[in-house]
């Protein structure tokens, strides 16, 4: 089985699953979701998540920066990312990347409600957001209206604020750095992805919001 899959669409978003291999079923949303949406997609199903890079033993977390700048990492998952925000590119003003990730049912046991973080980058004291802000409050208000109970990732590992995090690859690595790619990443807690099938619902639960930000425009 080949450790990274890819789907190309034809809408102006792009669908990761770098946890793939590790977070229950995250691979399988995030296929779904693309094929719901027509979009694109990368997804992780090989590489087990590591500290470090190792490709003969499939080792390399794809959701860390520079592990993806790794040969052979940036090789299958990377360079098809890449690829496909400039095919966007060419005929959108701008791209969507949703980074598909797991969260534990323990965290509602803090939120008993919640089904979804956004991570955009937010911090109580720094901030480095990976998509404007208007984008990420009108598709939380699109997936609340779906009767998706979705919260603000700040501060903690769920915002995607971290440098060396893939949520933020175009905004705080020199090299990559395009404010035409609007990124979020989605924390998907477990009971929403637990089966195959009850993935898959989840994936056509987001596809309607996400489809709706996409409808108003790719106007500034």
């Amino acid at each position: 089985m080949e450790r990274v899959s890819t789907i190309e669409g034809t809408t102006p978003v792009i669908i990761a699953a770098p946890h793939g291999h590790d977070d229950t079923n995250t691979a399988v949303v995030a296929e779904a979701l693309a094929t719901y949406i027509d979009g694109y997609a990368v997804i992780n199903r090989g590489w087990r998540k590591a500290t470090y890079v190792d490709w003969l033993n499939d080792l390399a977390n794809c959701n860390s920066v520079p592990h993806l700048l790794e040969d052979v990492v940036k090789d299958e998952f990377l360079d098809p990312l890449l690829r496909y925000t400039l095919q966007i590119r060419r005929s959108a003003l701008y791209s969507y990347v949703f980074i598909i990730h797991g969260v534990g049912n323990h965290i509602r046991q803090s939120i008993p409600d919640l089904d979804v973080i956004i991570g955009a980058g937010k911090g109580s004291e720094f901030s480095s957001f990976s998509c404007e802000e208007w984008r990420r409050d009108a598709l939380v208000a699109f997936m609340l209206q779906t009767g998706l109970q979705v919260y603000e990732g700040v501060d903690s590992k769920y915002a995607g604020r971290g440098k060396n995090n893939l949520n933020q690859l175009f905004r705080r690595w020199t090299a990559y750095t395009d404010p035409s790619v609007q990124s979020m990443q989605l924390e998907i807690v477990r009971a929403l992805r637990h089966k195959k099938s009850t993935a898959r619902a989840t994936a056509f639960a987001l596809s309607k919001p996400i489809m709706d930000l996409i409808a108003l425009g790719n106007a500034p």
